[in-house]
This record gives structure tokens, C-alpha cells and sequence, in this order.
């Protein structure tokens, strides 16, 4: 019996929690199923090992079942090899700084997760610290924070440069209005932290600021409003980000950060701007709210 205390779990749940205790098993790792604060958990105390498998209960979920197999022994691999990696105590200074990157996510439950440092970056959207490894992404918590050497500010300076660095794979022209930037790196959209940085190098210059819209971890829809046609930018990129979100056809590993759009402005502001709203009756509406310095910057009610 590999299930243990809490609530039963449904069967996609069961199916994938016997997949992975098979792959532990399979590594020389025992493991139980547990039901905490968090969900299930995977559990072996020999080896000071947990791990929390929603967000791979949930992937599999998305996809066929016949490719559970393949996605827990991949989820699996990868989690064994991040406990194989040093820990942070024994981490170089040179080590650490090459490994710090800033990720956008969604601000859900953040104190329960441990992410109670986290900076906010737009409502419903908060900037984390992580550490990438040539095998594993991991997000840093309070707690392994006080094991750094590192201030909080110099770690999200350094993080945030190392995540401007980060290689796109893929830039595209959807239709003459909105272009993304898109990737293998979890990083992609949390490039849209540092637009300076974005103007400068990819997006190049927006004297008016940027349009754009972070749907998931792997892709940045951006554009360049026009003062004379500004509704054009709003619409465009709020369309396209509400449908990638909304489409069962399209992965969104991580899950999805937001299916608003947003304003960058020159003067660094960063603010919501359009969004899909439930009107009372039910039906679902686009509603553009033009924030203070989108207005300012497009000079909306100029004559």
C-alpha cells in the first residue's frame, strides 16, 4: 500500500503517484505518498527527500496517457539530479552568481510556498529568485535564502542580469502589430522585468513604451503602440494572450502566469492595461483600462 494518510487520490492522481514511486524505485530511492499543507507528497526521510508533484499531476492531465510514463520518468530524473547537485552552503561565490536568475510568477499562495520575500511586480504577478543548473531549475525560498551569502538586493541584481541574458530562440511577426519572444528557458518571459534592457537589445526603441503580455514562463507578446492608434496595441496583444491561455491545445508548463495585457512606460512604470472580464450576464467582454501612465505617455486626451 503506497498511499498513506490524507484524502484518496483520483485516478489520474493514483496513476501518476505509481509512476513516480516506480521511477524512485527504479533510482534506488524508497518513497511513500503522503497528504499535507501542499497536496500530496512523495516522501523519504532516509534520504531527507520530498517532493510536491502537483505541477506534474497536473501536466499529465493535459496530455495523453499513454506519455504519463515518459513525463514522470522525466520529472523524476530531473528532481534527483538537482538533489545531486551541491548544496547552497557549498556553492562558490562564482558558482552562485552564474546560477541566479529572476522569474515572473503568478502570486499564488506565496507564503505558503515559502516565497514570502518575493517582489511584486504587477497585481497578481511577482518577481522570485532561482537558481538554474545545467540539470534543474529551482526556486529559492526563505529559508534557503538565510543559507546565502548574498543580500537580498545584490541577489535580484544579479539574478535579474543573468535572466536578461538568457538566449531567445524565437522571434515572430503575428501580424504586423504584435511580435513575441519566445524559448526553451523558463526565463523568456521574465525579461519583461527589465524593459530597458528589452529596448535595448531585442525589442530596440519605444519612445511611446511597450505593450505586452506574459502568458506563460515561455513566451513575451510585445508591441509598440502608435499614439494615433493606440487601441490597435491593447486590443491586438490582449486578443492573442487571452487565446493562448484559453487554448486546451497549448502547454503551459509552470502554468499560466496571465492572460491580461500590460504597459511598460519610458519612465519605468509598469501597469495593468486590458483584460477579459465576466459581465453579469455571463458573457465574457474585453475591458481596456488605460492606467495614469499610459495615458500620460500616449497623451490620451489631447485635442
Amino acid at each position: 500500500m503506497i498511499f498513506g494518510r490524507g484524502r484518496r487520490p483520483d485516478k489520474v492522481e493514483r496513476a501518476v503517484l505509481k509512476l513516480a514511486v516506480k521511477s524512485y524505485r527504479r533510482a534506488g530511492v524508497i518513497v511513500a505518498v503522503d497528504h499535507g499543507e501542499q497536496g500530496f507528497e512523495l516522501t523519504a526521510p532516509e534520504r531527507d527527500i520530498v517532493f510536491y508533484p502537483h505541477n506534474l499531476i497536473e501536466q499529465a492531465r493535459a496530455i495523453n496517457h499513454r506519455e504519463w510514463p515518459e513525463l514522470v520518468e522525466s520529472y523524476v530524473g530531473s528532481h534527483l539530479a538537482l538533489l545531486a547537485e551541491p548544496d547552497l552552503e557549498d556553492l562558490s561565490d562564482a558558482d552562485l552568481r552564474r546560477q541566479l536568475r529572476v522569474r515572473l510568477i503568478a502570486a499564488d499562495d506565496q507564503d505558503e510556498q515559502g516565497l514570502a520575500y518575493a517582489r511584486p511586480f504587477l497585481p497578481g504577478i511577482i518577481r522570485v529568485l532561482c537558481l538554474e543548473t545545467r540539470t534543474a531549475v529551482s526556486t529559492l525560498t526563505v529559508d534557503s535564502l538565510a543559507r546565502l551569502p548574498l543580500g537580498l538586493d545584490e541577489l535580484y541584481e544579479q539574478g535579474q542580469a543573468n535572466t536578461d541574458a538568457v538566449p531567445v530562440d524565437h522571434r515572430e511577426d503575428l501580424d504586423g502589430i504584435v511580435r513575441t519572444l519566445e524559448g526553451e528557458s523558463f526565463f523568456i518571459a521574465s525579461k519583461a522585468a527589465n524593459f530597458p534592457a528589452l529596448t535595448s537589445t531585442l525589442i530596440g526603441p519605444a519612445p511611446f513604451g511597450v505593450v505586452f503580455a506574459i502568458p506563460n514562463r515561455h513566451l513575451l507578446l510585445y508591441s509598440t503602440p502608435d499614439p494615433n492608434d493606440w487601441m490597435e496595441s491593447a486590443v491586438a496583444v490582449t486578443e492573442i494572450a487571452a487565446g493562448v491561455c484559453a487554448d486546451e491545445e497549448l502547454d503551459h508548463p509552470g502554468g499560466v502566469i496571465s492572460p491580461d495585457s500590460f504597459y511598460w512606460a519610458p519612465d519605468g512604470t509598469v501597469e495593468p492595461l486590458a483584460g477579459n472580464v465576466v459581465e453579469a450576464s455571463g458573457e465574457q467582454t474585453m475591458a481596456i483600462r488605460p492606467g495614469v501612465a499610459f495615458t500620460r505617455t500616449l497623451r490620451l486626451g489631447d485635442s
